[in-house]
């Protein structure tokens, strides 16, 4: 996670507008984080970083007990920025009195805190330009795959990004077509803007390849966050399930793939071993030794749950190790991925977004 310095430099949310109200809150919870919020006119501006709340979900101002504006936030590596139109009247009653209000970021876990208003602010900053998410994924006969690159933290004057394509695993002409070209937002423009890869299918079974990303020359003030993202090509002809000694296949008709790299203090690295359980919703991985489970993992269906309509990742690791636990539907071709940091304690995760391709 970015140095605390780097983050309140990136959540100096200014719109270009005249004036807006500097909102903020201290998070805790189970976990801590920071919140920064421009409210002015019918849109709130935001930034939350999150630290120790597993995967977050949703962020959330409540007025007393009872939910006041879902700020329809998507976090990525535990941050979310972004834009959220609601009515004058809410960005009214909030800029007028703080005291009632807080935010709350749920998750594996909630943090909130309460809402301050720091103030009236004027002009604005031109923003933070990066990758929507650090990783990417399409099928290789999908034709193209869409990367989504987002502004946030200010939209004062026109700015640009260069985007460009390198292999990776994948090779140009032959798994994908390179891309290169610029970005651009107008002044007080929040949109995301997209550019897209175009992907070749070769008929052969080759296995997933990756494409490296990268975002550059960012101009007219606006900063660089997340400059280098992956796209994963995935094949296919080999995407269906086999369960093997580093492959769980989970839930129904063996869907979901779930396998997990590992790296410990040493520098040493491996796959994780996989242990399978008679009822296929569950099962474990252990990296060192049969009789010490690592993981216990749970791909979870709940499409017909009310509110949810997704398939549910959680997951409970008893290791401080380095690793990598991907779980991808062979269905979609759809891939998530979930990592810990060396020498911290893995938290749990509760995701129940983690996979919309119902049914």
């Amino acid at each position: 996670m970015r140095k605390l310095a780097v983050i309140l430099a990136a959540l100096a949310l200014s719109p270009a507008v005249a004036t807006a109200n500097d909102l903020s809150a201290n998070l805790t919870g189970a976990g801590q984080g920071f919140a920064s919020l421009q409210a002015s006119g019918t849109t709130i501006s935001y930034g939350i970083v999150t630290n120790g709340i597993g995967t977050p979900t949703r962020a959330v101002i409540l007025q007393g007990a009872a939910e006041f504006i879902d700020l329809q936030a998507t976090f990525s590596a535990g941050s979310a920025f972004g834009t959220v139109a609601t009515s004058a009247a809410n960005i009214a009653a909030l800029n007028a009195d703080t005291s009632s209000y807080t935010l709350r970021v749920e998750g594996s876990g909630n943090v909130q805190g309460d809402l301050v208003n720091n103030g009236a602010t004027s002009g604005g900053t031109p923003g933070t330009i990066e990758f929507g998410a650090a990783t990417f994924s399409a099928l290789e006969n999908a034709g193209t795959a869409t990367i989504t690159v987002n502004r946030a933290g200010g939209t004062n004057g026109a700015v640009t990004i260069d985007y460009a394509t390198a292999d990776g695993t994948a090779v140009a002409g032959t798994d994908y077509q390179a891309a290169s070209g610029t970005l651009n937002w107008a002044d007080g423009d929040a949109a995301a803007k997209t550019f897209t890869v175009t992907l070749l299918d070769n008929a052969a079974t080759d296995g997933d390849l990756t494409v490296n990303l990268t975002l550059s020359n960012p101009t007219g003030g606006a900063e660089l966050g997340l400059s280098a993202a992956t796209l994963t090509i995935i094949d296919e002809e080999s995407l269906v399930c086999i369960p093997d000694a580093t492959t769980l296949c989970l839930n129904k008709d063996d869907r979901f793939k779930a396998q997990i790299e590992w790296r410990d203090f040493q520098g040493n690295t491996g796959d994780g071993q996989a242990y399978a359980l008679p009822l296929r919703d569950s099962g474990l991985f252990y990296f060192f030794a049969e009789d010490n489970i690592e993981m216990l993992l749970k791909v979870l269906d709940a499409c017909d749950l009310q509110g949810f309509n997704s398939f549910w990742v959680f997951y409970a690791a008893t290791t401080n190790v380095e690793f990598t636990l991907t779980v991808t539907d062979t269905q979609t071709g759809q891939m998530k991925q979930y990592s810990n940091a060396l020498g911290t304690s893995a938290p749990p995760v509760l995701d129940t977004a983690a996979f919309l391709t119902c049914p």
